[in-house]
C-alpha cells in the first residue's frame, strides 16, 4: 500500500522588516528604552548622529534613538522614542524602516498579525498608510474601523489607543507602532 500525503499550502515568509518590527517594537510595547536595548542585544549598530539630526523635524524627546542592520542584503533601520504631536500631546513610537520597497508584503504581514482589515476613513495626512487602531480592554483587543470616531478620539486622549501603521515614504517602507505617551 502506498500512503499519500497532501501537500500543505505554501505560507509566504514574513518580510525582514516585519520580523524586526515584531522583535523590537511589538515585544517592547513600542517603548524606546526596551526596543533600543533589544536592538543592541541583537547586534544592530547605532545610527550616526548626522542621520538622527535629520529627524529633528519629528520633535523627538531625549531618549530617542535609532539603529541599523543589514539583513539578507537589505538595509533596515529602527527608530524609537517619544515625539511631540502638537496639540495632541506626545506619543511613544517604534518604527522599522526598510530601504527596499516591500510595503505590500508588510501590509499582508500586518493583516495576518491582526486578522482584520486596516481602518477606513483615514485623515488626509495619513492616507498613504494602512492603519490598524485598537484598544486593549477587559474583553480583549478591539480593533476600530474608524480612527476618527468618538470612541477612537476618547481612547487616544485617555492614552489607550494603539496604532499600527505601514506605508511608504519616498522609496522606503515604514512599519510603526504608536500610542499616546502615558
Amino acid at each position: 500500500a502506498v500512503a499519500s500525503v497532501a501537500a500543505a499550502p505554501a505560507v509566504a515568509a514574513e518580510s525582514e522588516a516585519f520580523v524586526a518590527f515584531k522583535a523590537l517594537c511589538q515585544d517592547s510595547n513600542g517603548k524606546a528604552a526596551p526596543a533600543l536595548a533589544a536592538a543592541d542585544a541583537a547586534g544592530w549598530a547605532e545610527l550616526p548622529g548626522l542621520f538622527m539630526k535629520e529627524l529633528d523635524s519629528m520633535n523627538l524627546k531625549p531618549g530617542a534613538g535609532g539603529r541599523a542592520m543589514v539583513v539578507n542584503r537589505k538595509l533596515l533601520m529602527m527608530l524609537a522614542g517619544r515625539g511631540d504631536m502638537g496639540s495632541d500631546g506626545e506619543a511613544d513610537f517604534c518604527a522599522v524602516i526598510s530601504v527596499n520597497r516591500d510595503t505590500d508584503q508588510v501590509v499582508r504581514d500586518l493583516r495576518a498579525l491582526t486578522g482584520v482589515e486596516p481602518a477606513k476613513d483615514m485623515p488626509s495626512d495619513m492616507k498613504r498608510f494602512s492603519v490598524w487602531a485598537y484598544i486593549d480592554g477587559p474583553k480583549g483587543r478591539e480593533y476600530l474601523t474608524d480612527v476618527n470616531s468618538r470612541k477612537a478620539m476618547k481612547a487616544f486622549s485617555d492614552g489607550k489607543l494603539t496604532m499600527l501603521m505601514a506605508g511608504e515614504e519616498q522609496t522606503m517602507t515604514i512599519i510603526m507602532q504608536m500610542r499616546p505617551a502615558a
